[in-house]
């Protein structure tokens, strides 16, 4: 039997940092075709695991899925939610910049995963059968539901927040902060699990690969042109 893959713990990184991950890969062992080509199918071979270089040595980390990547954007949008739901039942001084603030930091945020994950996870995993399209349906239909909650929410706080909204504000808010930490959770245990079940980790390393490049195309579109 072949020996577990220690954790990238084990040899000195800690966690999955998407951008240090994207510069530090120095050598994609066996890198086959699908690296270019069409979008790979179970069963595909694929290298055992990343070699990169952390502190000048080279290691192997275990493959980034697409999943980790979104659970990884969970993390950041939960702690941006959390921050909201305090500034909110907490009435704190500042409590409507940082809910304007975070209004708008979850729109953008929102946006850009939610097309992600549709497009690499939800699509192909619709097509595995009816549970999994049942799966699907469920959580696209909540995130129409929660974009249509965060325009509402955004459109409170688009102007000063007076007195008179500042009830209607902090309810909508708390409102909008369960509904979003429900869905990722539900995303996680149920449509994330059953995505690695049954797309594999062949796909789901090369979803990973396909969208960490689009971040990088999206962020070199962004900079501004040098000047000369």
């Amino acid at each position: 039997m072949d020996n577990p893959r220690p954790p990238p713990e084990a040899f000195g990184v800690r966690g999955r940092d998407i951008g240090a991950t994207m510069s530090a890969i120095v050598l994609r062992q066996n890198a086959p075709a699908w690296t270019v080509g069409a979008m790979a199918q179970p069963g595909d071979a694929r290298p055992s695991g990343l070699t990169v270089a952390v502190s000048g040595r080279l290691i192997e980390e275990s493959p980034m899925t697409a999943t980790d990547i979104f659970r990884k954007n969970h993390r950041t949008i939960r702690k941006a939610l959390v921050s909201l739901d305090r500034a909110l039942l907490m009435q704190s001084p500042n409590w409507a910049i940082i809910a304007k603030n975070l209004a708008g930091y979850l729109e953008i945020e929102l946006r850009e995963y939610w097309g992600s994950e549709e497009r690499w996870i939800f699509k192909p995993l619709a097509e595995t059968g009816p549970d999994g399209a049942g799966v699907v349906a469920q959580m696209e239909r909540e995130h129409r539901d929660l974009d249509a909650r965060l325009n509402e929410f955004k459109a409170l706080t688009r102007g000063p927040i007076g007195a008179e909204i500042a009830p209607l504000v902090r309810e909508k808010g708390v409102a909008l902060v369960k509904e979003f930490l429900h869905h990722m959770f539900l995303e996680e245990e149920v449509g994330f699990t059953l995505a690695e079940e049954r797309l594999g980790q062949t796909y789901l390393e090369e979803a990973a690969d396909r969208v960490l490049l689009l971040k990088e195309a999206e962020k070199g579109l962004e900079e501004p042109a040098a000047i000369d």
